[in-house]
């Protein structure tokens, strides 16, 4: 093992990286939606992608329509 080889603890682990609560991970989650939905918002000359394109934006919408169910309920 490398690890061993150079010298370092095997115990030795960085910390999680962990949301404690709920509502802020669908809070978080439904600005990376939104996110996302702009860098796919423009303007599409070739007809495949675009009907690609349109079929994300309504994958992505209806995510972002469950997001902000969950976070009212």
């Amino acid at each position: 093992m490398a690890v061993i080889e150079d010298g370092k603890n095997i115990d030795d682990h960085p910390p999680v990286d962990e949301h404690s609560d709920h509502m802020g991970r669908l809070r978080e989650t439904l600005d990376y939606l939104k996110k996302s939905r702009q860098d796919i918002a423009r303007d599409e000359d070739n007809q495949f992608a675009s009907g690609l394109q349109a079929r994300a934006f309504g994958h992505i919408d209806a995510t972002i329509q469950a997001t902000k169910r969950a976070i009212h309920d």
